[in-house]
Order: C-alpha cells, then structure tokens, then sequence
C-alpha cells in the first residue's frame, strides 16, 4: 500500500533536523517501528514512535491495513508504512476472539480451561501466520526497507520469528520491546526463590510451597524455551537460530516501572520505559466530558480491553446489577449496548474509551480493568486505584502485583458475586491506605532524574553509535547447561559420588580388615 505521512505542518526546524541527517551534523537516526497486530501493543509502540519523532529523530511505523492510525502519531511527523491483509481483519478485535477468551474463564475446571487457552493460541497462531506471511512477502515494503535503511528497528517480542526474519534479512540492527523480563531468553540470572515466574500468581514474598510451585514454572518455562529455540528464522539465508535473535538484540526495551514492579535482578541491556506510555491527560470529547461532569459523586471507569468486548451474559448482568446501585456513574467500554437496560443519565457504553484522558480527570474515582500492562501504566500514572479482573497472558501477574503494593484489589471473574464486588468498590473509594499507595506509586513514576522520552532517545543513539557488546555479559555465549553450571553441578555431585562411593569402600575394607584380625587373633588365643 506504500508509505503514508500524516498530514501536518513541516516548519523550519524540521527541515533544519532534515538536513542535519543528511549531512551526518545530528545525532538523530531513522527508525523503523513493528508493532503485532493487537490494539494495546500498536498503541504503546505508537507512543514510542512518537516519542523518538519528538526527539527528532525519523521514524516510520509498520501496520497492516486492518489497524486504525492511533490519534498519539497523527501530525506527529512519524510515516506509516502499510501491508495488506487478505482479509483486512484483526482477529483480536473480533467477537469470536472475545468469545473464546470468555468461555475459557468461565471453565470450573482447570484442565477444560487449558484446553481452552490452547485452542485460542492455536487461533490466534494460525492468524498471526498468515499476517506474517503478508508482511514478508509484500515486494514493496522489501523495497522501501532496502532504499531507506534505517538505522535500526524497534520489534515486537510476541512476533518475534516474523519481525526479525524480515529485519536480519535487510541487515537492519533490532531493539526488542516486551511486556515482560523472559529469563531463560534474555539470560537474567533469576532465583525462583524471590522472582516469580512470568507466568505465575505469587509474589516476590513466597511461602515454601509457593516457591516449589514457583521452582517447577520455571523449569516449564526453560523446557519451552528450549524447545522454542531450536528451529531458525524463516526466509533467511543463512539460517539463524531463535536464540541467535537474542544474541544479536541490541536493547530490550521492557514496558514496566519500578513503581508497579518487584525488585530483581536486570541485565544492563534492558531498559525500563513503562512510564514512557501515560501522559498528561488532553480535552474529553464534550458528550463525554459533559456526563462526567454530572457526575457529583464521581466516575467508575470499567474496560477489560480489546480482547474481552463481549461479556458472557452471566458476568454482564452481574455487573450491570452492581453499577444501577452506585451512587457513582459508570462510563463503559462495552460494545454489547443492550447489556444493561440502564439509565443513559447514569452509564454510559461506548465502543471506544479516551481512556489515559479519563483516567487523568479529576472525577475519575476507580478504574475496574482487566489489568493489562498499558492500563496499570496509565490508572497509577493518574492515581486512580483498581479492581482487577484479570482474563489471562501477563494479567494474573499485575493484578497480583496491584494487591500486593496495595493499589487496589484482584476479583475472577468467573465466580465473583454482585455482592462482593459492591463491597469492594465501596471499601476502595474509603480506604486511605489503599488511596495513599496510589498517589505514592504515582509519584514514583513521575519523579524521575530523566524523562522518558530522552531515556529513550539516549539508548537508542547510544546502540547506533557505539552498539550493545558493553551492555550485554557474556551469558549469551554459554548453553543452557553452563548458564545455569548444570555441567558444574553435575562435576560436583560425580566427585561427591565417587568420594562417598571411596570412603565407603574404605570402610569395608578397614571393617574387613579388623574382622581378620579378630578372627586370627581368636584363633592363636
């Protein structure tokens, strides 16, 4: 579909920041931006974009043509380089994906909802292959890549295989952004003793049964990684195994804040940049700004994201039994409109939330989420506390960060009841503790020695002119066995074995020897 800028203005600075790049007299580099197909992660890569295009620097953002333009990079200067999709289709915004996510949840049974998380990746897989297979193959995106080579590229690590097989491929140097720190991958030396896994509930205070449990996620997630790291990277010549991927990154950019995060051990390659994403918050449209101001006992914000648009009737009218008893209003992101046959005066359902713009206002008083990671960064960002109803991937993990660091409270929402969720809305609007965590964590995030915005712009200048080797340790270079001197142990327990085997063959023979002498000394006496 070729290259597209927003419309906007080019004044004099900019065309002066132009030509210092073309005359080598700025530090500023072209970057190329790939975020995955998903509305949360094009929308914090966007932030990103147009965070480096403030800096001055020239970027350019991949999307496929079923995406929006999110409303941070229109007139920001940042390009738009579009693919098409066969279907023009984002199968997380679809009700099909909100379907299967909902019946999962409401699985009793553990097995069944495994069996239903693995149906829905192997869904999603399917989809995401073929928007890979789109994205590599289109001609004209392979011939805008090679004509202006950038200097690096900032890719998504949930498309890991498709983002870097089409950057290696055009020698282009690759900045990952996460959502979370993947041990095994990034070779972070992690105890489960104290670091719980990504993919686990518990806390960084764990009882011995939470660190056994803790333990075996983390054996689970080494076989999985093992086992995801031994093909290579399709449609490149050579060859380059998975893990390569890892070797060659040049930053990992980690979408979290020590504010909202457990201490642990980081590696100098991996720069935090969750604060970078909530930002002051702009004009609300006037039918919205006009309902919250209504509001005298203030606003209940509720999304579960993009994924979970279509609530299983069962979980809705609960919900909707809850908001008519609020003395507060209820602004909704729920496309579902005859859900709750409610006083429009007292709640409000819409397709689409301003959502960081709510969440600054002042009459904003709850934010009830599904605790993705963007939605945590933007509720502590405006100190607006939390319930959390968490519905899967890095969720379970920050609603229980949000209960541990006192910021709000977890629910399920399988088998919550009306009663217990009023409760705790109430309890939250009155509880000074929790109020006063959220206002602290949110000066935590704001009071920093840098801005975001130039941290960012510092790492990425700094692994264009200088690269990555002095950031990264020498773990990349070491197999599974020796990162974790597996081959170490295994030498230690063959001389434990081998001295105890010794010192046991020793004593037979001292004990065979001093029989002997008994039964020699019996006879002569």
């Amino acid at each position: 579909m070729g290259v597209k800028y927003q419309h906007q203005e080019i004044n004099m600075l900019r065309l002066l920041v132009l030509a210092c790049v073309c005359f080598g007299y700025s530090t500023a580099v072209k970057v190329l931006v790939l975020p995955q197909n998903m509305n949360s992660h094009i929308l914090y890569h966007a932030r990103i974009a147009q965070l480096l295009a403030n800096e001055g620097h020239v970027v350019e953002m991949i999307l496929p043509s079923s995406a929006k333009i999110p409303d941070v990079i229109k007139g920001s200067g940042v390009g738009i380089l579009w693919y098409q999709l066969k279907n023009n289709m984002t199968f997380s915004n679809t009700k099909e994906a909100s379907q299967m996510i909902s019946e999962g949840i409401m699985e009793k049974w553990q097995f069944q909802q495994l069996n239903r998380k693995i149906t829905f990746m192997r869904t999603l897989m399917k989809y995401w292959d073929e928007e890979c297979g789109a994205l590599i193959k289109d001609e004209s995106i392979r011939a805008h890549l090679s004509r202006v080579r950038y200097d690096i590229a900032i890719a998504d690590t949930t498309t890991l295989k498709c983002h870097t097989s089409l950057l290696y491929s055009m020698d282009i140097p690759v900045v990952l952004f996460g959502i979370m720190i993947m041990d095994w991958i990034l070779r972070v030396p992690s105890l489960p003793s104290f670091v719980p896994s990504s993919m686990s509930t518990f806390g960084d205070s764990m009882s011995f049964v939470e660190r056994l449990q803790n333990t075996f996620m983390y054996i689970m997630n080494g076989v999985v990684f093992i086992l995801l790291t031994t093909d290579s990277l399709p449609d490149i010549d050579p060859a380059i195994p998975v893990l390569e991927v890892f070797n060659r990154c040049e930053l990992y950019l980690l979408l979290d804040d020590i504010s909202i995060s457990y201490s642990r051990p980081v590696m100098p390659n991996i720069v935090y940049i969750g604060d970078a994403i909530p930002q002051p918050g702009q004009a609300l449209p006037n039918d919205i700004e006009d309902f919250v101001q209504s509001a005298q006992d203030g606003v209940i914000l509720v999304s579960f994201g993009s994924y979970f648009d279509y609530l299983p009737p069962e979980v809705g009218s609960k919900l909707c039994s809850v908001f008519k008893r609020l003395p507060q209003k209820v602004i909704w992101k729920q496309k579902n409109k005859t859900l709750c046959d409610a006083d429009p005066d007292r709640m409000l359902l819409l397709d689409w939330l301003p959502q960081n713009n709510l969440l600054s206002h002042s009459k904003v008083k709850l934010f009830i989420s599904h605790c993705g990671m963007n939605s945590i960064l933007e509720s502590i960002y405006h100190s607006t506390p939390i319930i959390g109803f968490p519905t899967g991937i890095d969720q379970p993990l920050n609603a229980r960060k949000v209960v541990n660091l006192g910021l709000g409270y977890e629910m399920n929402l399988r088998d919550f009841s009306a009663d217990e969720l009023f409760s705790k809305i109430s309890d939250i609007l009155s509880d000074e503790t929790i109020l006063r965590n959220v206002r602290r964590a949110s000066e935590m995030m704001r009071n920093k020695p840098d801005k975001p915005e130039k941290r960012l712009s510092y790492w990425i200048e700094h692994v264009v002119h200088y690269g990555s080797s002095h950031l990264k340790t020498k773990a990349y270079e070491l197999n599974t066995l020796q990162f974790y001197c597996l081959d170490v142990l295994l030498v230690i327990m063959i001389i434990v074995v081998v001295t105890g085997l010794f010192f046991m063959w020793c004593l037979k023979m001292l004990s065979k020897t001093l029989m002997n002498y008994v039964s020699i000394k019996q006879k002569f006496d």
